[in-house]
């Protein structure tokens, strides 16, 4: 079993997630997976940020299968 600092383990996750985002949904044009808010922030519109969400619990359960697991703070 690997054990992880959270904050490695939030990096990794969220990162792998962000890859399946960006290579599931390569042939949508960028206004669809992003918005940019009035103050010039960017975002994910609600849409991708759901599809994102999904990501980010597939790639934990690949972790949890593969006996990685967020370590306590």
């Amino acid at each position: 079993m690997a054990i992880i600092r959270p904050e490695q383990y939030i990096e990794l996750y969220s990162e792998l997630a962000e890859l399946m985002l960006e290579a599931n949904n390569v042939d949508l044009p960028p206004e669809i997976l992003l918005v940019t808010e009035a103050n010039g922030d960017v975002r994910y519109t609600d849409a991708a940020q759901e599809r994102y969400n999904d990501y980010c619990d597939d790639v934990e359960a690949v972790l949890l299968r593969n006996n990685i697991i967020k370590g306590s703070t």
